[in-house]
């Protein structure tokens, strides 16, 4: 019997429910939104809300914590950058789940999981990247114009004359 038994099992070993975790707020953290299962999404939900509270406070031992527990660097990165301050003001309730239709192919219950706010994309990188290409195409008409190369005359290719089994002296 499971009396007081916390969590699901999801048909899987610990290191197993592990990983599907990382992987579910990979794909969150990464897309904004995502599309699964009602008992995921309600197992994600807590621990996505605990990763946001801890990426508010942009420390080192919070980059650490979270660097540990997600396990990419360029994802904390951006929980830290963007997610954290996005939700400054706001105490808890970062996700919502939003239910769908049932599955086709065996009428599970889906449920798309998303932040509240809606992820903006950063700003300050598109304009650096307009930047280099306008510096780019300004250096690009100050050289000079290549001199034209000579052309190359190409020397009769030699060939040997192969000896026949039969002509030996």
């Amino acid at each position: 019997m499971r009396h007081r038994m916390s969590g699901k099992k999801f048909n899987r070993n610990m290191s197993s429910r592990k990983a599907l975790l990382i992987g579910l707020i990979k794909s969150l953290v990464e897309y904004g939104k995502i599309s699964t299962t009602l008992p995921k999404a309600k197992f994600l939900r807590p621990e996505i809300e605990k990763i946001v509270t801890m990426s508010k406070t942009n420390s080192l031992n919070n980059r650490r914590l979270l660097i540990s527990r997600i396990g990419d660097k360029l994802l904390v990165s951006k929980l830290l950058d963007q997610i954290g301050p996005m939700f400054m003001e706001r105490n808890g309730g970062y996700t919502r789940i939003l239910k769908m239709v049932p599955r086709n192919g065996d009428a599970s219950k889906m449920a798309e999981i998303s932040f509240v706010e809606e992820l903006k994309k950063p700003v300050a990188k598109e304009k650096e990247e307009t930047k280099v290409k306008a510096i780019a195409e300004v250096s690009a008409e100050a050289k000079p114009a290549k001199e034209e190369k000579k052309p190359v005359v190409k020397k009769p290719r030699v060939t040997r004359k192969v000896k026949s089994e039969g002509d030996s002296k």
